[in-house]
């Protein structure tokens, strides 16, 4: 399958579509940063600086089988305004308008969980109608959290799949039991679970955002002292989540905190937050690279450009903060992979 990517940030849609065999054939970002990060990844991928420059003529068009994208979500973020069409940075015009242009056999579109309800779900309504009179025969959404698909972080986010059919839509987005991802509930409320937020991070509280502000329940990191074990948990429902080789490579990066962890005699030692985590006696915010791994990207996949030169830690942030979560593209590229081949 050959795709054009819109809205590309720094690729982490491109790579879990690129673990699942799809090829994308044109980028579209606006950043610079990212760019640079684009094309130190994919040197030989066709680039435009802003979606709104894409026109007929490309050598994309005609031999395109699909269009993805996050367009913007600040229009209509529970965490900004929520001024939609009077946002200039309300750029699903432009995706509709791409679309419709390429006529690819699907699309694929990611944004918050703020979307289906901004404008009492009017402007949702109007994305689904848009793509039914661009020919598609099927539309189908789902909200997919990234904890459920192996990386230790709580991010949920709506993804809006059109294709040929209906029962091609929802052969792509079906949760079921025999499925990967959202795997059933498990592990039981501990005794010691911390009681549920009641502020945010930023006064002194529990963090209830992820990495790009977007509103969420926490999930905790948690050493039982005395041991080596480490483990995330849910500090209202408890429910310990899946873990992941990066959980611990991320979490602790040096024998420093494992040991000071042991030394507490007994007292558990935790922290509930999203972009802090406790070293040795003190807290520090999560580095790049760790929330690199919490996307599920390479490590230090931000970290140069194409120029060879290193992106500040600030740049980084907002690109990794602004991404998609690669295994949750995946999952959805490897079922689109199936269902198109399938000629569903």
């Amino acid at each position: 399958m050959k795709a054009v990517s819109l809205f590309s940030g720094v690729g982490g849609f491109e790579i879990g579509f690129d673990r699942a065999g799809i090829e994308t054939i044109l980028q579209a970002e606006t950043n610079r940063h990212c760019r640079s990060v684009l094309e130190r990844h994919w040197s030989e991928t066709e680039r435009i600086e802003d979606v709104r420059e894409y026109r007929r003529g490309s050598r994309a068009r005609g031999r395109v089988d699909l269009v993805y994208g996050g367009f913007p979500c600040q229009p209509f973020s529970v965490a900004g305004r929520r001024e939609g069409n009077r946002d200039d940075r309300n750029l699903w015009p432009e995706f509709r308008r791409v679309v419709q242009e390429l006529q690819p056999r699907w699309v694929v579109a990611e944004n918050v969980p703020g979307l289906l309800s901004f404008d009492g779900g009017r402007f949702f309504g109007s994305i689904l109608d848009d793509l039914g009179e661009l020919g598609f025969n099927g539309v189908a959404y789902a909200i997919l959290d990234a904890q459920h698909f192996g990386v230790p972080q709580r991010r949920r986010r709506v993804f809006i799949v059109a294709g040929p059919s209906r029962q091609a839509v929802e052969q792509i987005l079906s949760i079921c039991e025999s499925c990967e991802g959202h795997p059933a509930e498990s592990g039981t409320t501990g005794e010691e679970i911390a009681e549920p937020p009641d502020d945010s991070s930023q006064n002194g509280s529990f963090r209830t955002t992820d990495l790009d502000n977007q509103v969420i329940m926490p999930m905790s990191f948690e050493w039982q002292a005395g041991t080596d074990d480490i483990g995330l948990r849910d500090p209202v429902r408890g429910l310990t989540a899946n873990r992941h080789p990066a959980v611990q490579e991320a979490c602790i990066p040096d024998v420093a905190y494992a040991i000071a962890a042991r030394e507490a005699k007994g007292v558990s030692v935790r922290e509930s937050s999203t972009n802090y985590i406790p070293e040795a006696n003190q807290v520090r915010r999560l580095t790049p690279l760790e929330c690199e791994r919490l996307m599920g990207w390479p490590d230090d996949w931000t970290r140069w450009g194409a120029d060879g030169k290193e992106i500040s830690d600030t740049h980084r942030y907002r690109m990794i903060g602004n991404g998609v979560v690669a295994p949750v593209a995946e999952w959805i590229g490897h079922r689109l992979v199936a269902v198109n081949r399938a000629g569903s």
